[in-house]
């Protein structure tokens, strides 16, 4: 293609003079247009960068003086294009992007606006050229098809293998990595793994064999593996220490579960000194092979925790984390606290840090969201069993709470009754704010209905609805239990709700004292 013949990429009004403004302007707009490598590798527009340069002669000199604007290169561009962003990015630090999308299916391919998305030699070797000035590179080598025969030979990665191309110079600029379906076998006898000296972030997906204790990255920052098989104990423990200043530390989608390595970790527990982020998402496991895997972890440092993992109806899941002195702390402090349902499985999160406004701490200690995919019978009957037993899981956790939210399911005939929503508020004494949202206007009578008793959230000062539809019959007999009791409410707020009518909304009012407030809408 020709670079020079491409059609402005706005139409310029008449009275605008787009010449005279300045360039730091022009190249604050040009930031803002690029589309550069997203988080799925899509191939960053080039097209839009050229466009740019023809906007008007000013605008051009500004640009071409600029390294930084040409500093995205996606190796699925036209040779000549990379040539072209690589001669004007100059010596400026590069993101350079390979990221194959055979497997994206045909319509999502035809939504990649490139040009090519075959990677040859040629743009391979002008990447390793400047391999020395990559500061992102984010990989995932083309799928190579091979016919049954062929499929278990391994001269299948002799054809031309981009993975070991690139793969095999020094980067010492190197900040963030990513690297997708990059086998053990692509990478033996590369230098390029012993010398990354500035990586602070990586990220290895479906990578079979290749260990991230393999990468010598001493300043390493954050690491995460994704879909990984066969992940063990004693690769994390060699992995954590790799990386002595290693601070997040993510596994997601592993097959291959924790549990039954015990005993021999408990003789040399997994140490990770300045670990401060840890989340745990694998495919498969159970409560007691994660919590044996968290208390094999000496975490001096840990602030935040977040797993995710399959759970059965009478599993207590708070229960994971061990009574170790490194949980107990978390425990005591004041925590953040967020449990999910998916597919009647439990995904839960629990964090210590509190985001700060002013000089006023925030704290939402437990969030529940429901299922929004359509609802079956089946899944409402797992949801309600999977609260009912959330009282026992949450009661060495209670005490602590001050916010809950709760984001109702869909509606469906097994909506947990009013019960089972009174035995989890009696624990929640210290709870001051509750907040039920639905964006279905869902009836919620039972968790109304909970609130009846004065041991339900004694604590509660402010509650608020929104989205949902209001029984009448059911929150004014609700609110004046509460002030009777002696444990009324300060603020009551209804946003976007249904089913409340004049006279319910005057009845409210007058029970809401006058330095209270009571926002509800006329």
């Amino acid at each position: 293609m020709a670079l020079e013949k491409l059609d402005p990429i706005v139409e310029i009004h008449p009275g605008i003079n787009l010449a005279s403004l300045p360039s730091e302007m022009v190249l604050q707009i040009s930031s803002e247009l690029d589309v550069t490598a997203g988080l799925n590798g899509q191939h960053p527009e080039f097209v839009r960068n050229l466009k740019l340069t023809h906007i008007c002669s000013s605008w051009r000199k500004i640009l071409y003086s600029s390294p930084l604007f040409w500093s995205h290169i996606d190796l699925g561009w036209p040779a000549e294009v990379v040539d072209h962003f690589l001669f004007n990015s100059k010596q400026c630090p590069l993101t350079v992007v390979s990221w194959d999308h055979e497997a994206l299916g045909v319509l999502m391919r035809r939504t990649v606006r490139t040009a090519s998305t075959k990677i040859d030699e040629s743009r391979t070797r002008a990447a390793i050229d400047n391999l020395h000035r990559v500061q992102v590179l984010r990989f995932k080598p083309p799928f190579i098809r091979t016919g049954r025969r062929d499929r278990q030979s391994s001269n299948r990665l002799d054809i031309f293998n981009p993975s070991r191309t690139i793969l095999s110079n020094p980067a010492p600029m190197l900040q963030e990595l990513s690297l997708s379906n990059i086998h053990e076998e692509q990478t033996n006898g590369n230098p390029f793994m012993a010398q990354l000296p500035q990586l602070r972030h990586l990220t290895l997906h479906r990578c079979p064999g290749l260990q991230p204790y393999a990468f010598h990255a001493p300043k390493l920052l954050s690491l995460k593996v994704q879909s990984a098989k066969g992940l063990s104990l004693s690769t994390i423990r060699l992995a954590v220490g790799a990386f002595p200043v290693l601070q997040s530390l993510t596994l997601e989608g592993y097959l291959q579960p924790f549990g039954g390595q015990q005993a021999s970790l408990m003789e040399s527990p997994v140490s990770a000194p300045r670990l401060q982020h840890l989340t745990i998402h694998p495919v498969g496991g159970t409560d007691r092979q994660i919590s044996d895997w968290l208390q094999a972890m000496s975490l001096p440092e840990i602030r935040t925790v977040n797993l995710s993992y399959l759970s059965t109806t009478n599993n207590t899941c708070f229960h994971v984390f061990p009574k170790t002195a490194d949980f107990i702390r978390l425990l005591a402090s004041i925590i953040e606290v967020q449990l999910t349902f998916d597919n009647s499985s439990f995904n839960l999160g629990l964090l210590s840090n509190i985001s700060r406004i002013g000089t006023s701490a925030v704290s939402e200690l437990l969030q529940y969201n429901g299922l929004r995919d359509p609802p079956t019978a089946s899944y409402h009957q797992a949801l309600a069993d999977s609260l009912a037993s959330i009282p026992v899981a949450l009661s060495p956790l209670a005490p602590l709470a001050f916010k809950i939210v709760i984001a109702t399911p869909l509606p469906g005939p097994q909506f947990p009754v009013a019960d089972t929503w009174g035995q989890l508020f009696a624990l929640l004494t210290k709870v001051e704010e509750l907040s039920v949202k639905s964006y279905l206007k869902v009836a919620i009578t039972p968790i109304i209905l909970a609130l009846n008793s004065h041991t339900s959230c004694p604590a509660l000062r402010s509650l608020e609805f929104t989205g949902i539809q209001v029984d009448a019959k059911s929150v004014l007999p609700m609110v004046r239990s509460r002030q009777s009791a002696g444990v009324g409410l300060k603020k009551l707020s209804f946003n976007d709700c249904q089913g409340l009518d004049a006279r319910t909304l005057a009845g409210l009012a007058a029970l809401i004292k006058p330095t209270d407030t009571a926002d509800v809408p006329s």
